[in-house]
C-alpha cells in the first residue's frame, strides 16, 4: 500500500497542471505517514532543484560563458591598452635619457676639440706649404664632424628600429588576446631590445671620442693624417656593426610575428 501511494504521488507531479501539482504534492505531504514523509521533498528543496535545473540548461550555459568570455576580453583589453600606454611612455624616457647623455658627451668633448684645434695650429706652423696646412686644418676639423654627424645618424636609425619593435609587439599583443601563442615572438623581441640597447650603447661611446692629427714633418703629413682617417672609420665601422645587428634582430622578430596564422586579420576592438 505504501509503494502504490509514493507511486500515485510521483505521477501526479508529471501528469497534473503545475498548481494542482503543488496542492496535491502539499495535501499528500501532510496526509502521508510520517515514514512517508521523510522520504519526500520539501518545498524549498524542490525550488531549488528548480533552480538547478534550469542553471544547467544549455541556454542558460551559453549565456553564462558568453558572458564570462566577454568580462575576460574586456579585462584583456584593458590590460593591452594600459601595457602599451606604458611601453610608449618607457620607450620616449629611454630615448630623451639618451640623447641627454649624447649631448653630456659632447659637452665634455667639446673644449677638448677646441684645444686640438689650436694644438693642430701650432703644429702646422712649421710646415712651409700653406696649401698642405689648409687642407690638414680642414681634414682635421672634418673628422670630428664627420664622427658626430654619423653618431646622429645612427641614433636617429635605432629609433626607427625601435619603432617597428614597437608595432611588432603591439601585434603579439593582440594576437595573444585572440588566443595565438606569441612566445617565440616574445623571445625574439627581447633579443631585439637587447640588440638596439647595445647598439645605443656603442653609439654613446663613440659620440664621446675626439681624433688628434699627429703632425710630424711635411713628408709625413699624408701619412699622419691617414692614421687619424683609419681610426675614424675603424671605429665608426664598429658602431655599423652594432646598429645592422640591432636591423638583424628586428627583422628576426618581424619573421617570427609573420608565422602566426591569420597575424594581418587579429584585432582587438577598443572599449
Amino acid at each position: 500500500m505504501r509503494k502504490f501511494f509514493i507511486y500515485l504521488t510521483a505521477a501526479m507531479v508529471f501528469v497534473l497542471p503545475a498548481s494542482a501539482q503543488q496542492n496535491t504534492a502539499q495535501d499528500a505531504e501532510q496526509n502521508a505517514p510520517k515514514n512517508v514523509r521523510q522520504i519526500m521533498p520539501r518545498n524549498a528543496e524542490r525550488n531549488a532543484l528548480k533552480k538547478v535545473n534550469q542553471a544547467a540548461t544549455p541556454g542558460a550555459i551559453e549565456q553564462n560563458t558568453a558572458q564570462n568570455f566577454k568580462a575576460a576580453t574586456q579585462e584583456q583589453i584593458r590590460q593591452f591598452q594600459e601595457k602599451r600606454a606604458q611601453l610608449q611612455t618607457e620607450m620616449q624616457t629611454k630615448r630623451q635619457e639618451f640623447q641627454q647623455e649624447l649631448e653630456t658627451k659632447r659637452g665634455e668633448i667639446k673644449n677638448r676639440i677646441e684645444a686640438q684645434k689650436q694644438n693642430l695650429k701650432e703644429k702646422l706652423a712649421k710646415i712651409k706649404d700653406e696649401r698642405k696646412r689648409q687642407a690638414v686644418e680642414r681634414i682635421g676639423n672634418q673628422i670630428d664632424a664627420l664622427n658626430e654627424r654619423m653618431t646622429n645618424h645612427y641614433s636617429a636609425v635605432l629609433e626607427k628600429f625601435e619603432n617597428i619593435l614597437n608595432r611588432i609587439g603591439s601585434r603579439a599583443d593582440k594576437a595573444a588576446i585572440n588566443g595565438r601563442d606569441i612566445s617565440s615572438v616574445k623571445t625574439a623581441i627581447a633579443a631585439a631590445q637587447t640588440a638596439i640597447e647595445s647598439a645605443r650603447a656603442t653609439v654613446k661611446t663613440q659620440a664621446g671620442k675626439t681624433y688628434t692629427l699627429t703632425v710630424n714633418t711635411e713628408s709625413a703629413l699624408k701619412t699622419d693624417v691617414g692614421k687619424s682617417r683609419q681610426a675614424l672609420h675603424s671605429d665608426l665601422t664598429k658602431v655599423k656593426d652594432a646598429v645592422q645587428a640591432a636591423q638583424k634582430a628586428v627583422k628576426d622578430a618581424a619573421t617570427t610575428l609573420a608565422k602566426i596564422s591569420d597575424i594581418d586579420k587579429l584585432e582587438v576592438e577598443s572599449k
